[in-house]
């Protein structure tokens, strides 16, 4: 049999004491829960940092103006940095902020206060929890384009090539080439943008998103040239000035070109049009089968002065014409003429290696090198041309009844046609390898008019 117990008066009273004293203490807990949150009503609670700032006790109004005292206003903004290699663009993040959300985060922010159960607020008040907000905000966009876009005018640039040019004695000199950089401002924009999302609490730095552009000329392609393999000059000591002038810009312009293997050299898309804001002047042409005077007369003796230079290290042309009438600085069957968007003169690179064209003026004769590697210089080409017609020009009389009877006046002196070939002769050696006819061209004959006198 169990035993019994009975509680005594004693007893029940002791039980009694100690629920009223639990409850007393409960009450006077929650009480004091209730007027510690009361004082916080209205305010934001420890624990809560908008951005990473600790806003602590401050009310609504409050709150805002400090916000917009740390990270708005424009003597504590932020920075964006952007950086690329040594240099640093920087911008003050308040600039690139059209908006931002900042009274409404901080609704956001009493009304999670509200929502809380008063155990959570008191959680917070004694800095046993904590909560996060941020504070969302709108880009200016037209202020983010034109940072980007400034920062792109420093960093775009162009590759530059390796350069050679001929030093003392013909000897070589490479310049390295140059990185070119092109800004990717589209990820930059994203990486920005994507940065701002929220107000940012402190500097912000960004690596430049760029392209790497490799100039197609690298000194290692330039160091294969290594030696003259061709050389040719013509005269123009009987030009004026006008014509003189054409030969030397011309020359100017074509000077330094490098060609790598299978490379084209286009004369007129190098030299480009003739005008005279590029300071080419007017001298006498060759337009037909007569003389007139036109802009850049006179290039013509620059690419056949080229023509001549390529036929001897054993390169032949993919587009050359003759003139219509012969010319005095080459030989028959050698010359070469252009006209703008009309005639060019072009040839490909088919050495093996890279070239280098030279072209300079001195004392009025026009000089131009080809240089590229020693190896080639086993082979040497010789140009012969066979005039195998001549076409006698004809004279036509014209009566002038203006003229005493037995005068003559020649009105036009005319000349003499020609077909002519030329051939090219490869030795090696000493040995000759090959034999190949170049060209066979024809020069119009032109009459001789004469005014006699029937007075």
């Amino acid at each position: 049999m169990k035993p019994s117990y009975k509680i005594t008066s004693q007893g029940k009273l002791f039980i009694l004491g100690l629920v009223m004293c639990s409850i007393g203490t409960l009450c006077g807990f929650g009480y004091r829960i209730y007027t510690e949150n009361k004082k916080w009503d209205s305010l934001i609670y420890p624990g809560i940092n908008i951005g990473n700032m600790n806003l602590e006790g401050l009310s609504r109004t409050d709150a805002l103006h400090k916000i917009n005292t740390k990270y708005i206003n424009s003597s504590n903004s932020t920075n964006i940095n952007i950086k690329f290699k040594d240099k640093i663009f920087t911008i003050e993040s308040y600039k690139l902020i059209k908006d931002t959300s900042l009274s409404s985060t901080i609704d956001q922010v009493l009304a999670y206060e509200d929502n809380l159960s008063p155990l959570e607020k008191h959680r917070l008040i004694s800095n046993q929890d904590n909560h996060k907000f941020q504070i969302p905000v709108t880009i200016n966009e037209d202020m983010l384009l034109s940072f980007i876009n400034g920062i792109e005018s420093h960093i775009d640039t162009a590759p530059q090539n390796a350069k050679i040019r001929p030093v003392v004695e013909r000897k070589l000199q490479i310049e390295n080439e140059v990185q070119g950089y092109t800004l990717n401002k589209e990820e930059l924009k994203k990486v920005i943008t994507k940065s701002l999302s929220y107000l940012p609490a402190e500097d912000v730095t960004i690596s430049a998103p760029v392209k790497l552009t490799k100039p197609s000329i690298s000194s290692e392609n330039l160091s294969a040239i290594n030696a003259s393999i061709s050389s040719f000059s013509t005269d123009y000591s009987t030009s004026s000035f006008e014509r003189a002038t054409n030969i030397e810009l011309a020359a100017k312009l074509i000077n330094g070109r490098i060609l790598l293997p299978n490379d084209i050299f286009s004369f007129n898309e190098i030299v480009g049009d003739r005008t005279n804001e590029r300071g080419f002047m007017d001298a006498p042409i060759i337009v037909g089968n007569k003389v007139e005077s036109g802009l850049g007369g006179g290039i013509c003796q620059v690419t056949s002065t080229l023509y001549n230079a390529i036929l001897n290290c054993g390169i032949t042309p993919i587009e050359r014409q003759n003139h219509n009438l012969p010319v005095s600085y080459v030989a028959l069957g050698t010359d070469a003429t252009v006209v703008w968007n009309s005639i060019d003169f072009k040839f490909k690179n088919t050495l093996g290696y890279p070239l280098l064209i030279e072209a300079n003026t001195t004392n009025r004769t026009l000089y131009i090198n080809i240089y590229s590697n020693s190896s080639l210089l086993n082979k040497k080409y010789v140009i012969k041309n066979d005039v195998y017609e001549r076409i006698p020009s004809t004279t036509e009389l014209i009566n002038d009844p203006s003229l005493q009877t037995g005068k003559q006046y020649t009105i036009n002196q005319g000349s003499d046609g020609y077909r002519v070939r030329v051939f090219r002769y490869t030795y090696e050696n000493g040995t000759l390898i090959n034999t190949e006819t170049l060209s066979s061209d024809y020069y119009s004959p032109t009459q001789t008019k004469i005014r006699v006198g029937n007075k």
